[in-house]
């Protein structure tokens, strides 16, 4: 890439580093309480529970069947009044159905489905459950029961998953056609007449979903339970991937928001920067470390494979099978040659920096050895060398560190 076009690229990402200084100072933030302790795809503990909460007209938040009544407004014109919310109750994960809405006589079985596969003959058995618990042994319960799958994506369950075994889906509605010769035994006890016809919606998130959250969060009092709609409203906003969330813009998000000569030059960097990353990398640690152990100490490769900007290369990419790329370093006595011996590797995962135990190892001693270089307990050490902005910074920080605890 030419010299000038790198300039101007820079210019840019000056430019939204600024931007987003000024938006951060101004208290602009894409901070989420919910996505901090639950991931955003999470449909049972996150979405389900979240919901359950509001249109429960029982819940804690002390309003009734207002939200409930917003919901049921998201259904086809032929299911809004078919759920009397005056006498409505709620239920999750009862009979392991997502969410249950029934008034004594009508009942909505609700599948929320985001990212989880569809189990086997799981709305069939939903069905069967509710005419089993509730309908005793009456046949047609055709005109009492609506299914409403709430999806991301989907507008059906997978045909492998035999969800609605019995039943052929068609234009809004569940045509009961009766098992095959081989009635599986979880089944035992549906009874249908042949032809009944159960209505089944699909409930898309995007709008529908976000239709009530919008909707509940202008009817909802000041405080706490406005706040969680808002809230809720920034992960369906996350969970949206044809849509960027982020306020305080990353360099993608930026850049296509710039005319297009711009992109086109911030993405030939970014293509190339991609290329040279890894290289990068592993010329900045091979320097770094040989400024901090000295050439001599770096060429003691011992045991190890020999700690060379070629083998860092290789271990970044984990070029070929793991016994050519791992186990990369180095090893020195801390005093004499008798005295006790220092080792640095790169192993499968992680690096370890320490004194070698009794068994001549110090990958075995990780809680004491292993270099973390930032939180790199829940992922690979090439993760944060290759994504973390600061993540090769943070590494040769922590090794210097180490090295002053060991009195190096």
């Amino acid at each position: 890439m030419e010299a000038h076009k790198i300039e101007e690229c820079l210019a840019i990402y000056q430019d939204l580093k600024a931007e987003n200084k000024k938006l951060i100072e101004q208290g602009v933030h894409d901070y989420s309480l919910m996505n901090a302790l639950l991931n955003t795809n999470d449909e049972v503990r996150l979405h389900s529970r979240f919901i359950f909460s509001m249109i429960n007209p029982d819940g804690l938040h002390y309003c009734g069947n207002q939200f409930l009544k917003v919901f049921l407004g998201l259904l086809p014109d032929e299911l809004k009044s078919f759920i009397d919310p005056e006498n409505a109750k709620v239920f999750k994960e009862k009979g392991s159905i997502d969410l249950l809405i029934h008034d004594d006589n009508n009942f909505l079985i609700i599948e929320n489905k985001l990212n989880a596969v569809d189990q086997k003959y799981q709305i069939t058995r939903y069905i069967q459950y509710v005419q089993k618990k509730f309908f005793e042994n009456r046949e047609d319960i055709s005109s009492n029961i609506a299914v409403i799958y709430l999806s991301k994506t989907k507008k059906e369950p997978s045909s492998e998953s035999k969800s609605l075994i019995g039943f052929r889906p068609e234009s809004g509605t569940l045509h009961w056609e009766g098992f095959p010769d081989n009635r599986p035994e979880l089944l035992s006890s549906i009874n249908l007449n042949t032809g009944a016809k159960i209505p089944f919606v699909h409930l898309p998130y995007f709008p529908k979903l976000q239709e009530w959250v919008s909707n509940c969060t202008k009817l909802a009092p000041a405080g706490g339970r406005k706040n969680a709609f808002e809230e809720y409203q920034m992960i369906l906003e996350r969970l949206n991937t044809n849509k960027p969330w982020r306020k305080v813009l990353s360099l993608d998000q930026y850049a296509l928001n710039l005319p297009e000569d711009e992109q086109k030059k911030i993405y030939e960097l970014m293509v190339e920067s991609r290329k040279s990353l890894a290289d990068f990398v592993s010329h900045k640690l091979c320097k770094e470390l040989t400024s901090i152990f000295g050439e001599e100490t770096i060429n003691k490769h011992g045991e190890y494979k020999p700690f060379t900007v070629a083998s860092i290369s290789k271990w970044l990419r984990q070029k070929g099978k793991k016994d050519d790329w791992k186990d990369i370093g180095f090893s020195f006595s801390m005093t004499d040659p008798d005295g006790p011996r220092v080792g640095f590797v790169l192993a499968e995962i992680y690096a370890y920096f320490g004194i070698y135990d009794e068994a001549n190892s110090i990958v075995r001693n990780k809680s004491q050895n292993q270099i973390l270089g930032g939180n790199t307990r829940k992922s690979h050490l090439r993760v944060l060398l290759l994504n973390d902005p600061e993540g090769i910074y943070k590494f040769i920080n922590e090794i210097k560190n180490k090295k002053i605890e060991l009195g190096l």
